[in-house]
């Protein structure tokens, strides 16, 4: 999924990014990394959920 012109840093467009243990929201033009409040926000005033998985716990023991 693409945001237009929703980076709140840049005002560039963000998209979704994974990796193996976690997905991210990123700005293509900045490079800026939402954080976990900012990613809220823009997906509450977009009205749209990322649908993606929670990642695996990993047991450390």
């Amino acid at each position: 999924m693409v945001y237009l012109k929703s980076c709140p840093r840049c005002r560039g467009d963000l998209f979704i990014e994974r990796d193996h243990r976690d997905r991210y929201i990123t700005c293509l033009q900045c490079g800026h990394v939402l954080t976990t409040t900012e990613e809220m926000v823009l997906q509450f005033r977009s009205g749209t959920w990322a649908n993606v998985a929670p990642p695996r716990q990993q047991n450390l023991d």
